[in-house]
């Protein structure tokens, strides 16, 4: 029963947590939080915090699955919840195990940091019950997309206080902060945008919203923000910004093509380049404000 467990747990986060991009995109952030800061991180401290975001996000996904169980009944009968490949249950039991980690770890941190995790636990709280208001959010489609994206605000914002055993922050993680948000964002859009074969009337899509082209360019002008939002934070913390520069762009063309081939071409190969394109974005421009001085934040 335990291996049937394993190998269905598998075919699930395969599909709905995938674990072979979030281990690199949250590592990534994890790495890029460190460098920014005026005080040294332990190695042991970082590890430590990178399980314990891994643990949130997946708890965020299983509210989600259980939020909208009855819509994606409806509208999205493919997916493993749906097919039987899993059970909630069976999602919320790893789920509890997870968050009872996840505070463990946030107690090992301090005071500070159990307090953040109450905050962001609260908050996925709410967002899992439609802020109570469901009738009205949910008719919101980018309403309802920001106000639930802002748990990510508050995780970056445990990160800091994890790393510091402080509430403060500077504008370098200020910016920092913007920065991962938009790269979260840039993921969350591309994520949302679908081949017209693979629309559902839910219209819950950008888009099904904004018309293919149209959620194209809304990608692209995510995607440009985080490299603004990139270099506006290499400025600050950095005396060698064309240096980064030269670095960025090849980032932000590959972008760049990849958003102008799928709206020429349309098949399912370029929708999967779209997508590598943005997780390489996303780790990429993480890596290079690491690559800034990675070793002096960071006591091995």
């Amino acid at each position: 029963m335990k291996e049937n467990f394993i190998k269905r747990f598998y075919i699930y986060q395969d599909e709905r947590f995938p674990l072979k991009i979030l281990f690199f995109t949250t590592l990534s952030v994890i790495l890029s939080s460190a460098s920014i800061l005026s005080y040294q991180v332990s190695a042991t401290r970082m590890s430590l915090v990178f399980i314990s975001i891994l643990l949130y996000l997946f708890h965020i996904r299983v509210v989600d699955e259980k939020r909208d169980f009855s819509h994606d009944s409806l509208y999205h009968k493919g997916r493993p919840v749906q097919r039987g490949v899993i059970s909630l249950k069976e999602l919320k039991l790893t789920d509890t195990a997870g968050i009872i980690i996840f505070i463990i770890i946030s107690i090992v941190c301090d005071v500070k940091t159990i307090s953040v995790a109450v905050s962001v636990l609260t908050l996925t709280y709410f967002a899992g019950k439609d802020f109570f208001i469901p009738h009205i959010i949910r008719k919101k489609f980018y309403i309802y997309n920001t106000v639930n994206m802002f748990q990510l605000i508050l995780m970056q914002y445990y990160i800091y206080v994890a790393y510091l055993d402080s509430y403060n922050i500077n504008i370098a993680m200020f910016i920092h902060l913007l920065f991962v948000f938009c790269n979260s964002a840039l993921l969350e859009v591309v994520r949302k945008i679908k081949l017209s074969c693979n629309e559902t009337d839910a219209m819950d899509t950008y888009s099904g919203r904004l018309g293919f082209s149209g959620s194209l360019a809304f990608c692209f002008i995510i995607g440009l923000i985080n490299y603004i939002m990139c270099l506006w934070l290499l400025y600050i913390v950095s005396d060698r910004l064309f240096v980064y520069l030269f670095i960025v762009i090849p980032v932000f063309i590959l972008l760049l093509f990849s958003v102008l081939l799928h709206n020429r071409i349309k098949k399912k190969t370029t929708e999967q380049l779209l997508l590598l394109s943005a997780v390489i974005t996303y780790i990429g421009l993480n890596l290079i404000i690491f690559y800034w001085q990675p070793l002096s934040r960071i006591n091995l």
